[in-house]
């Protein structure tokens, strides 16, 4: 039979476009108009996608739709999208993003997907081959494409784990189809794509990958790094995800060639690799051709091209759970009927006999040992109390030499302390107790309890039950020592065991000690030279901890590694080395460590600083959707009204700039957070929430003392009675819960109004009508949101303004060359307005400069590390916890010339000709100082306007001047600052004063207030 060639390609068009089964469709067909993307919010997920990633302007400035703005080949939609990015689109950092999210309670990261779209660019606004672009990534970048990036900056890139793997000159005009091809069951991925409408073909093989995904983390956009006012435009069309098979026809479904008709292009790192080889259980292959693999040898596995065969008489056996980072990997192994090996590759359990064996040898010796302390305990007893003795007792006792001695008291107090842990770690394991070195099914780490400090506390308790026996059996006092056993056959036997028993016992502690040590330090960047199992606590505990450690980083390197109670602790001293690590790999270096007294018994681990990672995923979007660049503006009037009052303030009583500083940070932030009116400098809830976190995070914030206290809270000893932290963190959680409760109550009590309404509570619990929506679960989440955003914010803005007013008093040439810019462009018959920020240019270098020189916050709270990591021939262990070292980035001498030097003019884009500097062009504060990855400070931009605002209104009005002392004497404020969390100077005098006689004209055309 015959077949024509239009029923042929039907055929083929038939097999590949029903190929697979979408569960998720991206397509634009449901979007009329780019306003339709605006109808999404936290509070209303609704549409394919979730629209919040971009700059300030409208979304029909970044968006837009349109029949030619998709695959001509694709006719199953009516128009694709055209993304747009220029110097407006920052959104939460450095960098400019226009992004798509889908928006789908489906399961997006299970078994086997084919994520498809169809990608291209034109001609008039390309994209700029110098600058970094991340397209279509998920959030941990396990698998993106990649522009203006090594090794071929003009070629669109497929990248995975950042190691580029295909690529394909990235022409102008040419729709380039993807599809990733990812299976999360065997953690690989591939790659499909193809050129126009041209099916898809697989142009990568699937390579092992960390595959992850919450559903809602796959950005269908662009990301660019850094900033540029270049605009670039982006064009997508054809998104969608489905189950395998892969569909390869693009829209039309043109029939599917043979694969050499696949994009020719030589692959830029590394080649295809060939189809895996998996095995699910242990499979005979004796009888199969070709080269033999023998023991212990890999024989099967994700992307495997080697022998499978597995020399008698081993089986090739998949690992399961796996010993080793591949996934899915196949060894060969004996399965003898009575090997440990069955139990330790999950095949079966070790035999009854071994099982006999081994728990009668254990159960036998702790027997003996209880049958002698229980004989010396006896025997202690009798002596003490002769006529309870019985006759034939008396030759075995000598009530004048047998006595209780403090070596005896001593050694039981360890014995039991022993015994008192070995029992803990039993309750701890659980059901992964064995008695031999063996993993079970279902096997998983537990680092709760003794785990959390001891790795192996088992072992431990077993030693130090060792060292008690010895100094009860064989100490002063006891009933060897005593009656002279010593000197008699038995005792001599009995003896030598015990020191044979403690000799051992003490060498391999010594030697552990000695191989922890040295493991730990080998997986580590060198750093200063800590103790035995403490590490380097000491050297932790200083004044300006963050100035030790940029020492540290001139003498050891960019990576400083310590280690504090087993636990590896690391300063990353590089700016450069932070945004990889701790920016680019955030999926992984986001966690917060364990903090017992400030998290668990005072109850800061809600707040968001301190949240843990399963809830900081809901926290983030929501402060991102309520604090987005284009959201704040609608807080500038009060912002406005408060800077106001700061001036007014100032000119009453210029010596408490402090209290007024302190005022402006909480009135601001309590009218955008809560809706609340400050009517007074000593306003109670200013007084509340701002003693709250003082009092609390500065007396609990230690992980030292939470990791301490970490065992002494768990549920198997909380029953201890008087210790005096417990009493302590009952008083600081009731003042915690205070600070959270009270200001909801009075948000909850104000009269619906539009500031109400418009808060950042009200955005997220209030319906347009003022009426409460949300579930009590969300309540409690807002709660704690806005508490987290009063304590750090209202901080940093007190530190940055009084920092600031240092520097105008020691720089008075500064705050000249500011003056005379402000004058130039706005006179002095107004007050500076946001929309002056372009024009006053060096006003901006002046807080930027001031971030840089104070570094409010000088280093990060630690970020721990969830998954174990490697960065250049390092390794990080699980549990690593990481500090960026902000005031050594923005201190580096290769980025800043002279940096200790408060020097605005260094961000001025044209500097004085005669100005030297042999320096990397200068850093953006900005990408430092608001923090790394997910824990960058979401309040970022409105912080920024609120201190712009702040800084211009002070310059525009006062001169801010050194101190005279009664002599004459002009007294200038010492460079010296507190070393807390935050670098607040230290109190100092100044005078300010009125700029010109209009000042107060101008201050009095404000709402008049009683400050």
């Amino acid at each position: 039979m015959k077949y024509s060639p239009k029923f042929t390609s039907l055929l083929f068009f038939v097999a590949g476009a029903s190929a697979g089964t979408t569960i998720w469709s991206g397509s634009f067909n449901a979007y009329a108009n780019v306003s339709d993307f605006d109808n999404w919010s936290w509070s209303n997920e609704v549409g394919e996608y979730q629209w919040y990633i971009h700059g300030t302007e409208p979304t029909s400035h970044y968006l837009a739709l349109d029949p030619t703005f998709k695959n001509p080949a694709d006719i199953a939609e009516t128009h694709g999208i055209r993304m747009t990015i220029d110097t407006t689109a920052t959104w939460n950092s450095q960098m400019e993003r226009c992004e798509l999210i889908p928006q789908t309670t489906q399961n997006l990261g299970t078994g086997e997907l084919f994520y498809h779209f169809s990608l291209m660019h034109d001609a008039t606004s390309p994209p700029e081959s110098t600058l970094e672009h991340q397209v279509a990534f998920f959030e941990s970048h396990f698998t993106e494409l990649k522009y203006g990036v090594a090794p071929n900056a003009t070629n669109i890139q497929w990248m995975v784990q950042e190691v580029a793997q295909w690529g394909l000159p990235f022409t102008a005009g040419t729709w380039f189809n993807f599809a990733y091809d990812i299976n999360f069951s065997a953690g690989t991925v591939g790659l499909w794509a193809s050129t126009g409408g041209d099916p898809l073909v697989q142009v990568v093989q699937n390579v092992p990958a960390s595959t992850s995904t919450n559903s809602e983390d796959w950005h269908v956009g662009v990301l660019r790094i850094v900033n540029d006012d270049t605009p670039e435009n982006w064009y997508f069309s054809g998104v969608y995800i489905e189950t395998g098979p892969i569909t390869t026809a693009i829209g039309s479904g043109n029939p599917a060639p043979p694969p050499s008709s696949a994009p020719t292009s030589a692959p830029t790192s590394a080649p295809t690799s060939a189809a895996p080889t998996t095995s699910s259980g242990p499979t005979t292959t004796a009888s199969a051709p070709g080269p033999l693999q023998t023991q212990w040898g890999q024989c099967g596995g994700t992307g495997y091209t080697g022998p499978t065969t597995c020399a008698s008489p081993f089986t090739c056996v998949s690992v399961s759970p796996p010993y080793y980072y591949q996934r899915g990997v196949n060894y060969c192994i004996h399965l003898d009927s009575n090997s440990i090996t069955k139990q330790a590759y999950g095949t079966t359990d070790i035999s009854p006999g071994d099982k006999s064996w081994t728990q009668l040898t254990c159960h036998a010796t702790k027997l003996g040992l209880q049958l002698i302390n229980l004989a010396e305990l006896l025997g202690l007893i009798v002596s003490t109390y002769p006529t309870l003795a019985p006759e034939f007792a008396a030759r075995f006792i000598n009530p004048e030499v047998l006595r209780v001695q403090p070596w005896f008291l001593f050694g039981t107090g360890v014995m039991y302390a022993g015994a008192l842990l070995r029992a803990v770690s039993y309750l701890y394991l659980g059901e992964f107790f064995t008695y031999e070195l063996a993993l079970r099914k279902g096997h998983k780490l537990v680092t709760g309890g003794p785990y959390a400090i001891v790795r192996h506390p088992g072992y431990t308790a077993g030693w130090l039950f060792a060292y008690g026996g010895a100094l009860v059996h064989l100490g002063p006092g006891s009933y060897w020592f005593a009656m002279r056993w010593w000197r008699s056959t038995p005792g001599i036997i009995i003896g030598s065991l015990y020191i044979s028993w403690v000799a051992l016992a003490f060498s391999l502690s010594i030697l552990a000690i000695c191989w922890i040590y040295i493991l730990s330090k080998s997986r580590l960047p060198p750093g200063p030279r800590g103790y035995p199992i403490i590490g380097n606590i000491y050297d932790l505990h200083t004044q300006e901890l963050w100035r030790t450690a940029n020492r540290w980083g001139r003498q050891f390197g960019e990576l400083v590694g310590l280690t504090m109670l087993g636990t590896p602790f690391i300063f990353v001293e590089r700016g450069e080395v932070a945004m990889e690590l701790l920016h680019k790999r955030s999926v992984y270096y986001s966690d917060r460590p364990h903090l017992t007294m400030a998290g668990e018994l005072v109850g800061m681990d809600a707040l968001v600083p301190l949240t843990r990672s399963d809830r900081l995923k809901v926290e983030r979007k929501l402060l991102n959707q309520a604090l987005s660049p284009s959201t704040i503006k609608k807080w500038r009037p009060a912002v406005e009204s408060e800077v106001l009052v700061l001036l007014q303030s100032l000119v009453q009583s210029p010596d408490d700039h402090v209290v007024h500083f302190t005022r402006l940070a909480g009135a601001v932030i309590l009218n955008a957070v809560y809706g609340y009116h400050v009517q007074a400098k000593d306003d109670p809830l200013i007084h509340r929430c701002g003693g709250a976190h003082e009092s609390v995070l500065f007396r609990t914030g230690s992980w030292l003392a939470g990791r301490l206290l970490h065992v002494l809270s768990s549920r198997s000893v909380k029953w201890i009675p008087g210790t005096r932290w417990r009493r302590l963190a009952s008083g600081w959680r009731a003042i915690m819960l205070d600070s959270v409760n009270v200001p909801y109550e009075v948000f909850k009590n104000l009269p619906d109004d539009d500031g109400k309404r418009s808060s950042f509570c009200g955005t997220l619990v209030l319906s347009d009508l003022g009426q409460f929506t949300a579930s009590p679960e969300l309540e409690d989440q807002v709660k704690w949101m806005a508490t987290s955003l009063y304590g750090p914010g209202s901080d940093t803005t007190v530190v940055v303004l009084t920092q600031f007013l240092m520097a105008m008093v020691l720089h008075p040439d500064i705050q000249r060359k500011a003056h005379e810019e402000i004058d130039q462009v706005i006179g002095r018959y107004r007050l500076p307005r946001f929309d002056d920020r372009d024009e006053l240019r060096f006003v901006d270098c002046i807080l930027k400069e001031t971030m840089r020189w104070g570094t409010p916050v000088p280093l990060t709270p630690p970020h721990r590390l969830t998954q174990s990591d490697k960065y250049k021939d390092l390794e990080f262990p699980e549990g690593s916890l990481f500090n960026a070292n902000i005031w050594s980035m923005l201190h580096d001498e290769r980025v800043y010339s002279d940096p200790l030097q408060f020097w605005p003019e260094r961000f001025v884009e044209k500097q004085k000709e005669d100005t030297e500097s042999t320096a990397l062009p200068p850093s953006d504060p900005y990408t430092y100082v608001f923090g790394f990855g997910r824990r960058r400070c979401p309040g970022m931009h409105f912080a920024d306007q609120t201190l712009w605002l702040a800084i211009a209104s002070l310059l525009a009005c006062f001169e801010m001047q050194p101190f005279v002392d009664q002599n004459g004497e002009t007294i200038l404020p010492e460079v010296a600052f507190d070393g807390g969390v935050f670098r607040q100077p230290k109190p100092f005098r100044c005078r300010i004063a009125l700029r010109h006689e209009g000042v107060l004209s101008l201050l009095q055309k404000g709402t008049e207030m009683d400050i």
